[in-house]
């Protein structure tokens, strides 16, 4: 895995910047940035087959930070990267999803990876979304807002039915994703709902965001309803005291590499161009 950074003019500032030179397959690779580093995040299937969750932070000038060579591990389980997004005071947000066959359906997760500033990636703590060990609803049920009482950071994932979440409305005109903005201490969970037609395609993203600015972003991924069924989305904000569990390394149990079963929604990547 190799980035480039290219300026807001298209001018390419450097290119083929190491960011995973080492055995393996690596794939899903997607990129946050926070106004000062980025944080590269990817797949990484191990030559004993087990799958884990790596990232590598890169910094504003293009260097990969000290003693993060190789990158360091985010989590182990059989999953895909979706989406990063950097918020304001030094905290990640990851999406992924969880394979079928461990889990009984696809399900979305937040993980969340505090900066350790330019320190090894061992003093990075890693945190679990409330409610703690990674509990999710399923992807029937997926997350859509979710916010840091008393922090700098906004995070929240948003649903659509285009890739530029401009009118963030499924075509069966039901509002997915509404405008409104909750306070953070507002300790309440509030309920939206739509309906995905039938082959239908749904975008998700997860997105970062400080007071007064603009959200920071990646790319759209893609979820594609089976043309056979219908899928209900129910989606729960949450804007109450956070509980986080804390894993320190970030380790997680050892299990086989899953994929999805029969019948069950798959999650495909848009074709798109991205870099640093």
């Amino acid at each position: 895995i190799y980035g480039t950074r290219i300026s807001s003019s298209g001018r390419i500032l450097d290119a083929r910047i190491p960011i995973c030179v080492k055995t393996g397959e690596q794939a899903s690779e997607t990129v946050g940035w926070d106004g000062e580093n980025y944080l590269v995040a990817w797949d990484n299937l191990r030559e004993d087959g087990l799958t884990e969750l790596q990232g590598i932070r890169v910094s504003r000038r293009g260097a990969v930070m000290p003693l993060e060579q190789g990158g360091f591990e985010i989590m182990q389980a059989p999953a895909g990267i979706a989406d990063v997004a950097g918020g304001a005071s030094g905290r990640w947000a990851v999406l992924y999803t969880r394979f079928a066959r461990e889990l009984g359906n696809d399900r979305v997760f937040l993980r969340f990876v505090d900066d350790c500033d330019e320190g090894p990636a061992a003093d990075c703590s890693f945190h679990q979304v409330h409610p703690p060990d990674n509990s999710a609803v399923s992807s029937l049920e997926p997350p859509v807002f979710w916010w840091e009482p008393g922090d700098l950071d906004h995070f929240r994932v948003e649903f659509s039915a285009d890739d530029s979440f401009t009118g963030p409305m499924l075509r069966s005109g039901k509002r997915l994703v509404a405008g409104t903005s909750y306070r953070p201490d507002d300790p309440t969970w509030a309920r939206i709902q739509g309906l995905a037609a039938p082959g239908e395609a749904i975008y998700w993203r997860v997105v970062g965001k400080a007071r007064g600015s603009a959200g920071v972003t990646s790319r759209p991924s893609l979820f594609i309803v089976r043309p056979e069924r219908a899928v209900p989305i129910t989606a729960q904000i949450f804007s109450g005291p956070w509980l986080p569990s804390v894993e320190g390394s970030g380790r997680t149990t050892r299990v086989p590499r899953a994929r999805s079963g029969a019948g069950t929604p798959r999650l495909k990547r848009p074709p798109a161009a991205h870099s640093l």
